[in-house]
C-alpha cells in the first residue's frame, strides 16, 4: 500500500511482511509528522517499531472515516456493506479520501492518479447523499465517490455539487442558529464559512461551500496539539506564533454566542497542500449549537479551548488584545428569540465592543 498526496507516493508499507519504508518526510500528514520510530534491522525493537509504524498509519486512515454517532452514519455503512465497527476498512475501500486534504491510499501495483479519484473532480455518487442527509434507505448503484463517509459531526447533512462547487448541507432547527450566526460574523467583518438558507426535498437546510481546494487544506486543533506535544511545543503558544489575531477573535465569539461546541475538531489550521506549510487559523464554522441555554446562563462557564480559564476570561483578555468591532447596530430581528438578543447584546457591552463609527 501506499500513502500518497496527490500523485506524489510518501511512504509505502505492508503489515503481513513487515516492510514500512518513508519516502517524503516534509510532505507527511501532520497526523504522522514526527511520529514514526527509526528502524535499523540490528535493533533489538525492531519488531516493535514497525509495528508501532504501521499502527500510526492504521490510525491515521481510521480517523478519516466517518464516526457512528453522526446521524445516519449506521446507514452509509449498510450501503458499503461493511461492518460498522471495521474503520480501516471502510478506509482501504475509499481510498482514504477526505475533503480536507490531498492525502489518500492505493495499492501499489494500481495505475490510477489523484485526478481519477479526488472528490472535487468527478461526480458524486447521489445515492450517498439522499442516505446521509434524508436517512433514506437505498442500494448502492453506481461507483463509491463520495465525502460522505469522511465527513464528522453529530447531525444530518450531505454534500452537493452546484454550479461546479461542492456544497455542505445540514439539516434540523440547530440550520436556523448557524445561519442566524453566520449573519451575526458579517456585521462583526470576522472570517468565517458563510451559511446561507437552503432546502432539501422540501425540508429546510443550511448550506455552505467547503472551504478546502487543490492548493489550500485544513488541519484541525487535535491533531495539531499531538503534533506539538510531539516535538516538545507549547501548543497554544505555537497557535499564537502562527496566528494570534484569529486565535483571539474565537474566544471573542465564542464568548459573545455562547458557544460550548469548540472542541479540538471545530476548529484549526489552514495550510499550503504542496508544502504543508501552515498559513494560519481557517475561517470559523459550525456554530450550529451556539446560544446554549446553560451557557448564555453562565457568562463563567469553562472555555473548552483554554483549560483553566473561563469564556468571559479568554474573551476579555482577547479583546484587550485586539480591536473588533461591528458594521451596524444589532437589532432583535437579527436573532431567533429575545433571549438570545439580551445575551449577545449584554456580552457585547462587556467586552467594549463598539460600531465602526466609535458609538456604542
Amino acid at each position: 500500500m501506499l500513502l500518497m498526496l496527490k500523485d506524489i507516493p510518501l511512504l509505502k508499507m505492508n503489515p503481513d511482511e513487515y516492510i514500512f519504508e518513508v519516502y517524503r518526510q516534509d510532505l507527511l500528514p501532520y497526523d504522522l509528522k514526527d511520529r514514526f520510530e527509526h528502524v535499523i534491522s540490528q535493533d533489538l525493537q525492531y519488531a516493535w517499531k514497525i509495528v508501532h509504524n504501521i499502527r500510526s498509519v492504521q490510525d491515521f486512515l481510521s480517523s478519516r472515516v466517518l464516526p457512528l454517532s453522526r446521524k445516519n452514519a449506521k446507514k452509509i455503512y449498510n450501503l458499503l456493506g461493511n461492518n460498522q465497527h471495521d474503520k480501516l476498512r471502510v478506509a482501504f475501500l475509499c481510498k482514504g479520501i477526505s475533503l480536507l486534504d490531498d492525502y489518500w491510499v492505493k495499492l501499489c501495483s494500481d495505475q490510477i492518479l489523484w485526478q481519477d479519484v479526488s472528490i472535487r473532480e468527478n461526480p458524486l455518487n447521489e445515492i450517498f447523499t439522499q442516505v446521509a442527509l434524508r436517512g433514506s434507505s437505498l442500494s448502492l448503484q453506481g461507483s463509491i465517490t463520495t465525502p460522505e463517509t469522511t465527513t464528522d459531526g453529530a447531525y444530518a447533512k450531505g454534500w452537493k455539487r452546484e454550479n461546479g462547487r461542492l456544497y455542505l448541507y445540514k439539516k434540523g432547527y440547530e440550520s436556523h442558529i448557524e445561519v442566524m450566526v453566520s449573519k451575526l460574523l458579517d456585521q462583526l467583518e470576522i472570517p468565517h464559512v458563510s451559511y446561507e438558507h437552503a432546502e432539501d426535498d422540501g425540508d429546510y437546510c443550511c448550506k455552505c461551500p467547503c472551504v478546502t481546494t487543490d492548493t489550500a487544506s485544513i488541519v484541525d486543533a487535535g491533531v495539531m496539539e499531538a503534533w506539538c506535544n510531539r516535538t516538545q511545543k507549547s501548543f497554544i503558544h505555537y497557535v499564537l506564533s502562527i496566528d494570534a489575531e484569529h486565535f483571539y477573535q474565537m474566544c471573542i465569539v465564542d464568548y459573545l454566542i455562547s458557544n460550548p461546541d469548540r472542541h479540538s475538531r471545530n476548529w484549526g489550521f489552514c495550510y499550503d497542500t504542496d508544502t504543508t506549510k501552515l498559513k494560519g487559523l481557517h475561517p470559523l464554522f459550525d456554530h450550529n449549537n451556539s446560544f446554549d441555554p446553560a451557557y448564555m446562563s453562565n457568562p463563567d462557564a469553562d472555555y473548552i479551548v483554554l483549560p483553566g480559564q473561563t469564556m468571559r476570561q479568554a474573551a476579555k483578555y482577547a479583546a484587550k488584545k485586539i480591536n473588533v468591532t461591528y458594521k451596524r447596530p444589532f437589532t432583535e430581528q437579527d436573532f431567533l428569540t429575545q433571549r438570545q438578543y439580551r445575551s449577545f447584546m449584554s456580552r457585547l457591552n462587556d467586552l467594549g465592543i463598539k460600531q465602526k463609527d466609535g458609538s456604542a
